[in-house]
């Protein structure tokens, strides 16, 4: 179907582990290597249910949030990045679809922390990439970030 094409990668996908439950969270962050505090990132509608379920599980950890995600941007970037410094938190957690994803990304270039990530759509196609689609003044870019690490659960 392909005949021809090459599909060259770039980097290697991120360190991943998976977990059977919610409640699994917190101690495969721990597996990743996260020790410490935590800031909170999710959307507006049912991913913030499920983080503020993730938060009342963290016993060890200090998670504060949710930062609340609209839209895939720079704004939200740079907004999580200035939560991130203003709470003093070591690493950026999402939790979410593509638009947290990728703002979870922006915000660890900005801010120079490190990101994990719980994704709630099997078909997010932007997992494993270190490339990112935003719009600025209403222009779509391509922006390289850091990979973050990813927590699934089954």
């Amino acid at each position: 179907m392909f005949k021809g094409f090459k599909f060259k990668i770039r980097g290697k996908p991120p360190e991943t582990v998976i977990v059977k439950h919610l409640d699994e969270i917190e101690a495969g962050l721990e597996r990743l290597g996260h020790h410490s505090s935590y800031l909170l990132v999710t959307g507006t509608g049912k991913t913030k249910e499920l983080g503020e379920e993730v938060k009342a599980k963290f016993v060890k950890h200090k998670l504060i949030g949710p930062y609340l995600v609209i839209n895939a941007s720079w704004d939200c970037g740079y907004g999580i990045a200035a939560a991130a410094e203003k709470e003093n938190v070591d690493y950026i957690l999402g939790i979410g679809a593509g638009k947290v994803g990728v703002d979870i990304k922006l915000a660890s270039k900005i801010c120079g922390k490190e990101a994990a990530y719980v994704p709630t759509a099997p078909t997010n196609d932007g997992l494993d990439t270190t490339l990112v689609s935003v719009r600025q003044n209403g222009i779509p870019q391509s922006v390289r970030v850091p990979q973050y690490k990813k927590v699934l659960v089954e």
